[in-house]
């Protein structure tokens, strides 16, 4: 099984919220997923703190069950402490 770190869209009409979670590969966007390591708040702005909030010890932890990222997440993550 493939998995893969990729965002799952919440929220309503023209007021997006993500999820940032561990989904088979085959999985739709927003369907089934592992497990939730995250959010992404697009509406708040870039020097916001809750703007992304990561559990760390997860992504390590997905790190080593050979986790394939989408490229959005090196942009966002690799910066990010929390």
């Amino acid at each position: 099984m493939s998995t893969r770190i990729r965002l799952a869209r919440g929220g309503s009409k023209k007021r997006p919220y993500y999820r940032i979670v561990v989904a088979n590969s085959r999985a739709p966007r927003d369907g089934d997923f592992i497990e939730k390591v995250g959010t992404y708040n697009p509406l708040l702005e870039k020097t916001h703190t809750d703007r992304v909030i990561l559990k760390k010890e997860r992504i390590e932890y997905w790190q080593q069950m050979f986790l394939i990222y989408k490229k959005w997440f090196h942009r966002t993550a690799c910066f990010t402490e929390s």
